[in-house]
């Protein structure tokens, strides 16, 4: 009798101690990319595409993907600020907030990983993100933002 009772007990508690729930902080959905100054906005905008940047709740980290709906794939991974800097315009009493990361990325599509060098500008509801890659490829995603992110928090 006792076997039967820590069985369903084991059941229970076994997919909780093992999962990671994602925890989605912010979409950003790209409008306009070029990759190394050619214009591919058509492509992602054909795809969907976005930069999701979520937490995982076993962890303390930042992370962010990006993100192509139609072709279900992804390049995904913690990211490490190494700065912040909010810029102030007086005038207007606006913000931009500067991010510096380093993004420790994987795809879901090959084998590839590896650490991007990343910036993403923040001005109220618009972001533009430039990435470059070890292979010195620069990706430039800029669009909107749906949600909000403090990267403080991580920092």
């Amino acid at each position: 009798m006792r076997i039967i009772f820590f069985i369903p007990l084991f059941i229970l508690i076994t997919p909780n101690i093992f999962s990671q729930n994602e925890i989605a902080l912010a979409r950003y959905v790209i409008v306009r990319a070029t990759e190394d100054c050619e214009d591919i906005s058509d492509i992602l905008l054909e795809e969907r595409a976005y930069i999701a940047f979520y937490a995982v709740d076993s962890e303390k980290n930042l992370f962010m993907g990006n993100h192509w709906s139609k072709a279900k794939s992804e390049s995904y991974g913690p990211i490490e600020i190494t700065r912040i800097d909010n810029l102030h315009n007086e005038s207007k009493s606006d913000t931009i907030q500067v991010v510096f990361f380093d993004w420790h990325y994987k795809n879901s599509y090959d084998d590839q990983q590896g650490t991007a060098k990343a910036k993403i500008v923040l001005y109220d509801e618009i972001f533009s993100l430039r990435i470059i890659t070890e292979d010195l490829k620069v990706l430039v995603y800029d669009g909107y933002k749906e949600g909000e992110v403090d990267f403080s928090e991580f920092y």
